[in-house]
């Protein structure tokens, strides 16, 4: 079909395949690991580790992308793209981990002086990126893409996005969303503490790569 002369057809087609592969995958992992992924990235390499279980998980995927590489001769060696995937996740279970804290301190200060705190303190730019998700998988009109959006911008039009959003939603329905932030970042850090776990344990190249992850970083989350 031909593009009509204003040319909205083709990006209008596009962008709603584009939300519907995400709802796809956003609602697949939330099944399988309890969470909504932050960005369209996490989403990829979530998908990609839940395709290998109940085998060797991520260490399995890690080892496809490290022959992959080393087949097409990737430039830098196999080794150094298992080194920089194992570091993604790092940054993945980092982000979960630190963000976890910032939503138990927002729940502390409480849902309604969040709402009228001129400050926007990272917990509940969290809150909201997953008011929007949920409303991207209910098949809401949502004004941003909450996987492309940077929430923790300090960009003005960030901020005084979030603010509306905030000041729009009931306080008791942030309470509510609040928890359901916290449980989801745990399940978050709980996928990816046991990615770089298999990482570790099943590819011993790469296992001093996880072991300066959680040096740095100690998982605040055990395995069952």
């Amino acid at each position: 079909m031909r593009i009509g002369s204003q040319g909205q057809v083709g990006p209008i087609r596009r962008r709603e395949g584009y939300e519907k592969y995400l709802v796809t995958g956003l609602m697949s992992v939330r099944h399988e690991e309890g969470f909504y992924p932050k960005s369209a990235r996490e989403l990829s390499e979530a998908e990609a580790i839940i395709a290998t279980l109940p085998r060797y998980g991520a260490a399995e995927h890690v080892l496809e992308v490290m022959n992959y590489q080393h087949a097409h001769g990737y430039p830098k060696g196999p080794v150094a793209a298992g080194v920089a995937l194992t570091r993604e996740y790092g940054r993945f279970f980092r982000s979960a981990r630190y963000t976890t804290g910032q939503i138990i301190k927002a729940r502390e200060i409480g849902m309604r002086d969040i709402q009228h705190n001129q400050r926007l303190i990272p917990g509940a730019r969290a809150i909201i990126q997953l008011a929007d998700t949920i409303a991207l998988v209910e098949g809401q009109e949502v004004a941003v893409p909450p996987l492309d959006t940077k929430y923790f911008s300090h960009a003005p039009q960030t901020e005084e996005y979030v603010r509306g959003r905030l000041a729009a939603i009931p306080t008791r329905q942030l309470v509510a969303l609040s928890q359901e932030a916290l449980d989801q970042h745990k399940a978050s850090e709980f996928m990816w503490v046991r990615s770089l776990r298999s990482v570790g344990d099943h590819l011993p190249v790469l296992a001093p790569t996880v072991e300066d992850i959680f040096k740095l970083s100690p998982p605040t989350v055990h395995e069952l």
